[in-house]
C-alpha cells in the first residue's frame, strides 16, 4: 500500500505483509489493518523484551531511551494507510497467531494494546 497524500510526492513506501501467516496458512487476514497490527506487534514485542530485560537502548545519543508505543502504533498505521482504531480490532487474530507460533504476547495493557 502506498502512503497517503500527506507524504511528499517523491516518496513512495510499501507496507510489509505476511502471506505465510495469513489465512489459510495462518490466523491473520489480508486486511491492511490486520497486517499493520502484526507489523506493530513484531516491532513492539522486541522493544518490550529489551525494556523488560533492562537493556540500555541508545537512540540518537540518548542512553535513557523510553519507548513510546503510542507513537509506534500511529507511525505503523500511517505506513499501512489505516487507523489505529481499525488495527486494534484485530488483536484476537494477532493473539491467535502469536499463540500458534509460540511467541510471547504483549501484555494486555492499554500501554501496549490501545483498546
Amino acid at each position: 500500500m502506498v502512503l497517503n497524500s500527506e507524504m511528499p510526492k517523491n516518496i513512495v513506501m510499501f507496507a510489509p505483509n505476511w502471506p505465510s501467516i495469513t489465512f489459510p496458512e495462518g490466523k491473520l487476514v489480508r486486511d491492511d489493518a490486520c497486517q499493520a497490527l502484526w507489523h506493530y506487534y513484531i516491532t513492539a514485542i522486541e522493544t518490550w523484551k529489551r525494556e523488560e530485560s533492562h537493556e540500555v537502548i541508545k537512540y540518537e545519543g540518548q542512553d535513557d531511551f523510553k519507548p513510546n508505543y503510542k507513537q509506534l502504533i500511529h507511525s505503523i498505521a500511517r505506513v499501512h494507510g489505516v487507523t489505529v482504531e481499525d488495527m486494534v480490532g484485530y488483536w484476537n487474530l494477532v493473539d491467535q497467531q502469536i499463540w500458534k507460533m509460540g511467541h510471547t504476547a504483549l501484555p494486555k495493557s492499554d500501554k501496549y494494546r490501545f483498546v
